[in-house]
């Protein structure tokens, strides 16, 4: 008799490719007929305009077609909203009012139902 010793086939394992863990640091908009690289950091508000959101990046801006919900979700903790239709980045926030905010000079008004999340991003003292 024979005693044969079955191994079991072993096919190779294919994984799916995973993105990084850390935040991206640069996004590319679609513009005209290519991409085009902003830097994070460089993103200072984001107001949104019906299915439209606009970019404020310094002197340029870009107007996408997406709700303010998912790009906030996709440009990262970095973006806190404010109001029902105005996401800024805390890096450039100058000042916080009881009812506004301030980002590069312009002012935004600060909804109530965002006032915590937005002191829960930012490091108080005093």
């Amino acid at each position: 008799m024979f005693s044969t010793l079955s191994q079991p086939a072993t096919a190779p394992i294919h994984l799916p490719p995973t993105r990084p863990e850390a935040p991206a640091e640069v996004v590319f908009i679609r513009n005209h007929c290519g991409l085009h690289r902003v830097e994070l950091g460089d993103i200072c508000s984001v107001a949104a305009d019906g299915n439209y959101v606009e970019l404020q990046c310094g002197q340029r801006r870009f107007v996408l077609r997406m709700s303010l919900r998912l790009l906030i979700n996709m440009l990262g903790a970095a973006f806190v909203q404010v109001n029902r239709s105005t996401a800024v980045n805390v890096q450039f926030l100058e000042r916080v009012d009881s009812d506004t905010v301030t980002v590069q000079g312009c002012l935004h008004s600060l909804g109530r139902n965002y006032r915590d999340a937005l002191m829960a991003a930012i490091i108080v003292l005093g």
